[in-house]
């Protein structure tokens, strides 16, 4: 219980750091609302980001207080420019008192379900990118870097490494916060609020502020399993899971520009404010995992085309420089996506299952195994009728280009069609999947709201009350279903069998009483030893899961346990200072993994001292070749 009063104040600091900034920069915008408070996570994480960048270029240490004289700096210029831009009326929708409580209930049953699924406040994720995010927090914790052009030094790096996530949750962590509490909180407002309202914006732009749509976007958002829980539990995907809760407000303000411009009811105050937005979202997206910057592409491609298709009656001069316009927006938007899909090491994973069984994984919202989220499809199937009926063909259009997505990422063979599409994505599944909910949710709030709708008024209002109600409960099922689901594959809990295991977490946690600061600890990344430097702050060697390409260390890896008898052994040893060892068993051979034989059994080699022990977990002082 201790732990979990403990969480609840680092949960408010994390929260505080997550929205106050953007809060603030939405106010000098003169927001108000849900959009306020939609805008208000990606408009943080891109002042954040910025300003890690900013201090480490003038090599400032990052901290809650440079960080916030940074962001500051930021907000005075804002304000300052704001002065001169007139108000924005068409930004500040009124939604009924029942939408609004719809709003909460939502963000704290996501919020809840991802707790329950993390379990314990200081749990750490079983999974393989956990280790570079823990000890990549470690890293700007030590280094007073949290710049996206310098994390990456931690693997002795020179590149861009987007740092978004690491920066807003650093800002904890450097200010006392326990590593693991920041990570969940994180983790906890990701799945909650964020994702909650900015779902909710997007709807309300989509269905022109409508109520009841807005009330049952609110009520599905935490609903479903490919999203948000499924990349905060399988990988961990932690700072795409963020860029993906952000994605939803930057489409919303895509559509509020693009119905400006179709109904010619924008002002120049909301066109500079949305253009300003749109901008600020793609800083914080694209500072968080620049992948889903595609996605948004393809809403603004898609965007630019219903404006089009909405004013092709213009007279000619106008419809020339609509043309014009539009298709300099889809050119650029093609390029940007062919730019992107290049950015990364390509396409890693291969199609899984027949184009079929993809179509019928995408409609049903069940990727990777997941079980499918049939109520709330088949209300987006319906959602999909009334927006063609209705002329909300946009959000139809953007729906059909993620299912096209998954499809490809696990049907189809074309090499140069998967390099082309999914390239950003390193062609991975489960990525696509947790796609999905972003159109799926707001086509079934226009679904539910619109069958509610069917009917003389008083069958609308026991019906309308019926549905909200059946949706209220299955959400509060269903959300804690996700928390418990053992299609987890990697999960939360510390267990004999799990990556970082009971007994290597307790010798882990016996390190600084028996290593000092100056010595170095040699680890296996294929087993728990991984964590190492995250968790204490010890100089250990790797610092990530995956396996160096270092010819010294991957020698190590086969004969270190041979040490007194192998020279080349030896003179590694003596050249790198490894004072250390770490024996958590050979490792393995799953995906990811790796067997290193020379990095355990040291009970019958010399030139090894036993220093702690925890069942079949040992630290070992290397004794020879100093």
């Amino acid at each position: 219980m201790t732990d979990w009063l403990i969480f609840v104040g680092v949960l408010a600091f994390v929260a505080a750091i997550l929205y106050l900034p953007g809060l603030a920069f939405g106010a000098i915008l003169r927001l108000k609302g849900v959009l306020l408070l939609a805008c208000a996570p990606i408009a943080s994480v891109a002042l954040g980001g910025t300003a890690a960048i900013i201090l480490g270029f003038i090599g400032l240490r990052w901290s809650l207080a440079s960080a916030a004289l940074c962001i500051l700096v930021m907000l005075g210029g804002a304000a300052v420019v704001r002065r001169f831009v007139p108000p924005i009326e068409a930004a500040r929708p009124r939604l009924p008192r029942y939408a609004l409580w719809a709003v909460v209930l939502g963000a704290i049953i996501g919020g809840m379900a991802m707790a329950a699924s993390i379990g314990d406040p200081s749990a750490i994720s079983q999974s393989n990118d956990a280790v570079f995010h823990l000890n990549a927090l470690r890293f700007i914790d030590e280094t007073g870097s949290a710049s996206s052009l310098e994390v990456a030094g931690m693997l002795g790096a020179h590149q861009f490494y987007p740092a978004g996530w690491h920066a807003i949750v650093s800002l904890s962590t450097t200010s006392g916060a326990p590593l693991t509490f920041a990570t969940n909180a994180m983790s906890v407002l990701i799945a909650g609020p964020v994702w909650t309202v900015g779902v909710v914006a997007f709807t309300g732009a989509v269905s022109s502020w409508h109520a009841r749509s807005v009330a049952f976007a609110a009520t599905l958002a935490p609903l479903m399993l490919a999203f948000p829980y499924l990349p905060l539990q399988w990988g961990v995907l932690f700072p795409y899971a963020l860029s993906v809760a952000l994605l939803p407000t930057l489409l919303a303000v895509i559509v509020i520009l693009a119905r400006a411009l179709s109904g010619r009811t924008g002002s120049p105050g909301l066109y500079l404010a949305g253009s300003t937005l749109g901008l600020v979202g793609i800083i914080g997206i694209g500072l968080a995992q620049p992948a889903t910057i595609q996605i948004v592409l393809a809403g603004v491609a898609l965007a630019g085309l219903a404006v089009l298709a909405s004013r092709w009656n213009s007279s000619g001069a106008r419809r020339m420089s609509l043309v014009i316009g539009v298709g300099g927006a889809v050119i650029a938007s093609a390029l940007g996506w062919l730019l992107l899909s290049r950015a990364t090491s390509g396409v890693q994973w291969a199609p899984n299952r027949s184009l079929l069984d993809a179509a019928l994984n995408a409609l049903f919202n069940a990727p990777i195994g997941l079980a499918p989220s049939i109520a709330v499809s088949i209300l987006a199937l319906v959602g999909v009728v009334f927006c063609l009926i209705r002329g909300h063909r946009w959000l139809v259009a953007f729906w059909a280009v993620l299912v096209l997505l998954f499809v490809v990422a696990a049907s189809v063979h074309n090499p140069f069609l998967r390099s082309l599409l999914l390239g950003a994505f390193y062609g991975d599944i489960p990525r696509f999947g947790a796609l999905l909910p972003v159109a799926t949710i707001p086509l079934a709030a226009v679904g539910a709201s619109s069958l509610t709708s069917l009917g003389g008024p008083r069958l609308r209002r026991v019906g309308g009350g019926i549905a909200a109600t059946a949706l209220v409960l299955a959400a509060v099922a269903q959300g804690f279903v996700a928390a418990a689901s053992p299609s987890r594959a990697q999960g939360y809990a510390t267990t004999d069998s799990s990556y970082l295991s009971e007994d290597e977490m307790e010798v882990i946690d016996a390190l600084p009483a028996e290593v000092s600061a100056d010595e170095q600890i040699l680890v296996n990344p294929s087993t728990g030893g991984a964590f190492t430097y995250g968790l204490t702050g010890l100089d250990a060697y790797p610092r990530t899961w995956s396996r160096p390409d270092d010819s010294d260390f991957l020698y190590l890896a086969e004969h270190l346990k041979d040490l007194s008898t192998d020279s080349r052994a030896c003179r590694i040893v003596a050249d790198r200072g490894y004072d250390y060892v770490l024996d958590f068993g050979p490792g393995d051979q799953t995906p990811g993994r790796w067997l290193m034989p020379g990095l355990s059994g040291f009970e019958n080699s010399s030139g090894f001292e036993l220093v702690a022990r925890s069942g079949d977990a040992s630290l070992w002082r290397i004794t020879e070749c100093r």
